[in-house]
């Protein structure tokens, strides 16, 4: 007979930066332009995600432009296992998904 073990769960312990927290509406508007309303999404360690509509704005903090890149190529790959959102514009640390 198997026994389930539980899982770890590292994320437990990961506490973001106050600077990963923080977004403003000028930061938004840069990427995406004029918008209503947005709300910053949970979780996410060194990275932002915040959702404007039907659209999630994935800022990259701190990284130097190759995490976006990397980032991208990934999420345009044909999987076939499961589903990623699509990319809709990307820029200088940022991406921009359905």
């Amino acid at each position: 007979m198997r026994v389930a073990l539980p899982l770890a769960k590292p994320e437990l312990g990961w506490e973001r930066n106050a600077h990963v927290r923080q977004v403003s509406r000028d930061e938004v508007e840069r990427c995406l332009g004029p918008v209503d309303t947005f709300e910053v999404l949970h979780g996410g360690l060194a990275n932002t995600n915040v959702r404007a509509g039907e659209r999630v704005l994935r800022l990259h903090r701190g990284e130097d432009g190759s995490v976006t890149a990397h980032e991208a190529r990934l999420l345009a790959h044909p999987w076939r296992t499961f589903r990623v959102p699509k990319v809709l514009a990307r820029g200088e640390g940022f991406l921009v998904l359905e």
